[in-house]
């Protein structure tokens, strides 16, 4: 049981932490890369920062984790709960994490809301083509969002 445990900027690469009880621990930084987490309960856990390449997070609950900076890329996210994927976007994935008041979204370096996203990308209009694909990606996370009963 590592529930609450603090362990930022632990080097956890390749760790087997399938099935562990991570919740509310802080993994700040830290080094999971290609970590088996299936299964892991990673709710409420702060992994802003955190290098999550290739790591398999199937079937993992990630509700209202921070993954502010985080690094999915690879990451195997089938099945995981809490978190809604699309893209790429301009050579990224955009993931969405459910919170107990909606949804924040990891696109690029931001961690925001979709509003406050979407009011962020209106300031760029010489940007036009960039914008409008990232719209069509956080309208895909909205979709999904709804679909789950996040947002209405």
């Amino acid at each position: 049981d590592l529930r609450g445990a603090d362990l930022r900027e632990a080097n956890l690469s390749g760790a087997n932490l399938s099935g562990a009880d991570l919740r509310e621990a802080n993994l700040r930084e830290a080094n999971l890369r290609g970590a088996d987490l299936r299964e892991a309960n990673l709710s409420g856990v702060n992994l802003r920062g955190a290098d999550l390449r290739e790591a398999n997070l199937s079937e993992a609950n990630l509700r209202e984790a921070d993954l502010r900076g985080a690094d999915l890329s690879g990451a195997d996210l089938s099945g995981a709960a809490g978190i809604v994927v699309a893209g790429p976007c301009r050579g990224r994935m955009m993931y969405g994490v459910h919170q107990a008041d909606g949804m924040m979204v990891q696109a690029g370096c931001h961690w925001q809301s979709p509003t406050w996203l979407r009011e962020h990308w209106k300031t760029m209009p010489e940007r036009a083509e960039h914008v409008r694909l990232r719209l069509a990606c956080l309208e895909a996370l909205e979709v999904q969002a709804r679909a789950l009963g996040w947002v209405t």
